[in-house]
């Protein structure tokens, strides 16, 4: 199947390198269906990658301006990425990706995702190089974040795992990790049913792992469970649009998917994989 849809897009209002009129460009010459915008959210600390408070009703006039332009050829929807440190749930989106990339311990804040040598520096000082107890405190927070009301899918749900692809943070079928995913996974699909998660490829885009978050073992449990899936590429490039899909469709598959979920103006549409 052709998977015709990314509503996990970053652009000018944030940490993306291109405007979300470019995107939409390339999303219809592509034939999307959809094509969802999700600026990080304004965080109340300085930063060099979420959208600023002041430039949010610009992102949603730009958003308004798109939805006619593409009205009748291609869905525009008009989301934001909501960080758990974020305030409230901004008004007037379509939809929210609900998700977690940085945290607090003993007094230190720090992000999970914003560069390795970051990520190995607090792993070995704030938790004597336990990456597993640093996960655990992650998950603990991603189950907090998902059960926010107003989330409607949950963000690359295995995120610490970003600078792994060597395997030199952790085993990713280790048990002790597994079993901290799992609860996680478990916690959210008790309080939400069919709860949608997202297969995220911008790990293969951004940072070279050769599979989309979440790994494949976790992949299966959130499957049996009831989870949903929506595939999103985390673009923050045009390059980034499509990439690692026909990977991931696979993946889901292997792992006993039959179907995945496209978001549209409607809500999500049911795709089989079949």
């Amino acid at each position: 199947m052709k998977y015709l849809s990314c509503v996990h897009t970053h652009t000018q209002f944030c940490d993306g390198k291109n405007t979300m009129e470019e995107f939409a460009r390339e999303a219809f010459a592509r034939g999307y269906r959809s094509l969802g915008f999700t600026p990080h959210s304004p965080l109340p600390y300085e930063n060099d990658w979420a959208m600023k408070e002041e430039d949010l009703a610009a992102y949603k006039a730009e958003a308004a301006r798109l939805k006619n332009e593409y009205e009748g050829k291609m869905e525009i929807l008009c989301g934001i990425e909501w960080d758990l440190e974020s305030g409230a749930l901004p008004q007037g989106l379509d939809y929210a990706i609900g998700s977690v990339h940085s945290f607090s311990k003993n007094g230190v804040h720090f992000s999970v995702d914003y560069e390795q040598a970051l990520l190995r520096k607090v792993t070995d000082e704030l938790y004597g190089g336990d990456f597993v107890a640093l996960c655990a405190d992650y998950y603990a927070l991603v189950v907090k974040s998902a059960l926010r009301r107003g989330v409607d899918i949950v963000g690359h749900f295995d995120l610490p795992t970003k600078y792994n692809k060597d395997g030199s943070f952790v085993n990713e079928e280790d048990s002790r990790y597994l079993a901290l995913a799992f609860d996680a996974v478990e916690e959210i699909l008790r309080a939400r049913p069919g709860m949608f998660f997202e297969i995220n490829t911008g790990v293969m885009a951004r940072a070279g792992k050769k599979m989309p978050y979440p790994h494949e073992k976790i992949m299966k449990r959130m499957l049996s469970l009831g989870a949903r899936f929506v595939l999103t590429g985390d673009c923050h490039a045009l390059s980034h649009l499509d990439g690692g899909y026909e990977e991931s469709l696979r993946l889901l598959a292997k792992c006993g998917g039959k179907e995945v979920y496209l978001l549209t103006a409607k809500g999500f549409e049911r795709q089989s994989l079949s």
